[in-house]
């Protein structure tokens, strides 16, 4: 038989050749249909169950595998934007956590101003003729850059805080807070 077959697959060419196999009467071959149907459904039934079985393994594995390398990628970037920050001279002295949080502000500023200065077309990526990367994008980058230096550099556990909140606000309602926006 050939291996891509299913287990019901098999089972229901095997009974249709018993069948015409053996020489039963009318009313015994309605039964016999009804108890092989029964059997090949809870086949079925079986082999979807380890199917869906083996696909949530498979899954939940690759969710996992996908998750330890973004946070092996998220550690990398942080230790990174720290390790620039501290070569050109930005830890020296080190700022105040007040200071770092306003300079975050200001390049979320920075996005606000590109979007009301080119609107959607803030979002492409442009070039200076300086070569400095442009746009909302890149003003995202560089709060996320703020957000990793300044947690790396006051050991603040932002990948930890970052996984709890996400899971807390799994359990939250729809729209919690009443708010409109």
């Amino acid at each position: 038989m050939n291996n891509h077959f299913s287990d019901s697959d098999r089972i229901i060419a095997f009974m249709r050749r018993l069948i015409l196999c053996v020489d039963i009467e009318p009313g015994a071959s309605a039964i016999l249909s009804s108890h092989i149907g029964d059997l090949i459904d809870k086949v079925r039934a079986h082999e979807r169950a380890q199917r869906d079985m083996y696909w949530t393994h498979e899954w939940t594995k690759r969710i996992t595998d996908e998750k330890d390398r973004n946070k092996s990628n998220i550690v990398n970037i942080i230790q990174e934007a720290w390790e620039t920050a501290n070569e050109k001279g930005w830890h020296s002295p080190s700022p105040s956590l007040a200071e770092s949080i306003a300079l975050m502000h200001s390049e979320l500023s920075e996005a606000l101003e590109d979007y009301r200065e080119h609107g959607d077309s803030s979002f492409e990526i442009t070039t200076s003729p300086s070569g400095k990367p442009e746009g909302i994008a890149v003003e995202f980058a560089d709060v996320l850059i703020r957000i990793f230096d300044t947690c790396k550099h006051r050991d603040i556990p932002i990948i930890t805080a970052l996984m709890r909140k996400m899971a807390y606000n799994k359990t939250r309602p729809f729209r919690h807070g009443g708010k409109r926006i």
